[in-house]
């Protein structure tokens, strides 16, 4: 594809055709040549629901199509992120707990979570997040969440740096991990990212 303008960066996410609440995958767009895009497949070959997204210089563009692929193209990796604290203005808190997990090879019956939070000072608490059902949640998506109550018990447990402890089922199949907070936070973001042992069901090609 072609597009008249420099300083351009584009994604596409794929999603099945017709289906609004279908799995979507998003894969960066190849430059080519000055002005010039390459958008690969994405997903088990199909037809999908295409939308481009670009950001430039003179702001957000974004345009759908639909494209049916004959060859396979990359399958998603299950991702997951924690956020529970947060840094106001140098004063630890928190507004909310959410555990969110994404590209999964399937969305689960049933997801449930143990959150260990521990300050710098040795102290704990648990917390509890549970499965947030949605009429319109797309497959391999799963979100967890606990109140902003909890939260904030975890806030007054003393300094950072603080140790996450997550321990996940996902139908009865148990899922570990850990990260500190806010050494392994995103930058500009409360979320840090979460490396499970197994590893998360992911999509495969049956050969």
């Amino acid at each position: 594809m072609s597009f008249p303008a420099d300083g351009w960066e584009f994604e596409a996410v794929f999603r099945p055709a017709g289906q609004p609440c279908g799995r979507a995958q998003t894969v960066p767009v190849e430059q080519t040549a000055e002005q010039e895009y390459r958008v690969l497949p994405a997903g088990a070959a199909g037809t999908y629901d295409v939308d481009l997204l670009g950001r430039g210089p003179q702001g957000d563009v974004a345009v759908t199509a639909q494209w049916t692929t004959v060859v396979d193209g990359p399958l998603p990796t299950p991702t997951a992120s924690l956020t529970v604290l947060a840094d106001h203005d140098g004063t630890v808190d928190s507004y909310g707990v959410e555990l969110l997990l994404d590209d999964l090879a399937a969305s689960p019956e049933q997801a449930e979570a143990v959150v260990t939070v521990t300050s710098s000072q040795g102290r704990s608490t648990t917390l509890e997040p549970t499965q947030v059902d949605g009429e319109c949640q797309e497959e391999g998506w799963v979100l967890l969440t606990a109140p902003v109550e909890q939260g904030q018990q975890a806030a007054a447990l003393g300094t950072a740096p603080f140790a996450y402890d997550v321990d996940l089922l996902l139908d009865g199949r148990r899922h570990t991990a850990t990260a500190t907070w806010p050494d392994d936070a995103r930058e500009d973001d409360l979320a840090v990212d979460l490396v499970f042992t197994p590893p998360l069901p992911a999509l495969t090609y049956e050969r």
